[in-house]
């Protein structure tokens, strides 16, 4: 059984422990099976795009554009709690456009 989490190539062994199935994940890398999925250099662009995404998301606008982020998708992100404070609507516009140009949301048909 090939673990995707782990380098490739990697096997389960009798030694190892069980798989925790409480803990069982899909495997959302893209880089889990990149000559099934894609080519090395396919795979690498598109990890590079997602970070730019991920950054603003993450370390640009932490927990608020995060909640931001989930509402744009039709999902619950919920109120900020201090001391935090919401995104304003600038930063909102600017975290659409960054989601939009690295793939995370759709691109709106003109």
């Amino acid at each position: 059984m090939t673990n995707c989490s782990a380098s490739p190539g990697f096997e389960r062994t009798d030694r190892d422990p069980p798989p925790d199935p409480r803990k069982r994940r899909k495997c959302q890398s893209v880089n889990c099976q990149p000559k099934k999925i894609h080519t090395e250099k396919e795979a690498r662009d598109l990890q590079m795009n997602l970070i730019d995404g991920n950054n603003a998301v993450t370390v640009r606008w932490g927990i608020p554009g995060l909640k931001a982020a989930m509402e744009m998708i039709g999902l619950y992100g919920g109120a900020t709690r201090p001391p935090l404070l919401p995104t304003g609507e600038a930063d909102r516009e600017e975290l659409l456009k960054i989601l939009t140009r690295t793939g995370f949301f759709p691109q709106p048909k003109v």
